[in-house]
């Protein structure tokens, strides 16, 4: 099942994805988050959507949320454990442009929400792991 697991720029550096509570759009995520004549890629990107707001609350300076496909186990409407990834399984990276970032330092989380993450290859982790680092530890 596709997993959407909140992250921060770091863990793009280390050698595995990280273990953490992750959300899916499972049956039980769906009906409780029911919306008349929404597709399974509207769930998908809610729950996205909830990865990225569990991503901020990690108090890096971008959400980060990795998209990946693993076997799962609901603890409940959506958000799922998972047994230890690889970066294989992960198909693509989901990050904060600019602006997005800009709000965090700003702390103006409610714009934050409606900021939409801006995606990635999984090919493109090392860029994204050294643009979003360089962010981190800027140097004078």
């Amino acid at each position: 099942m596709r997993i959407y697991i909140p992250a921060v720029p770091a863990d793009l550096v280390k050698r595995c994805p990280p273990l953490t509570r992750a959300v899916a759009a499972t049956n039980q995520f769906q009906r409780d988050h029911h919306i008349e004549q929404w597709t399974e890629e509207d769930y998908e990107s809610l729950a996205m959507d909830v990865a990225a707001g569990m991503s901020a609350t990690l108090g890096a300076g971008a959400r980060v949320v990795l998209a990946a496909d693993a076997d799962i186990k609901e603890e409940g409407s959506g958000i799922v454990t998972y047994q230890a990834l690889d970066w294989s399984d992960v198909v693509s990276i989901h990050a904060d442009g600019v602006e997005g970032r800009g709000l965090i330092a700003a702390a103006d989380f409610e714009s934050l929400e409606v900021e939409p993450l801006e995606w990635y290859d999984i090919s493109e982790r090392d860029y994204l792991a050294k643009l979003l680092c360089a962010d981190a530890n800027p140097h004078p």
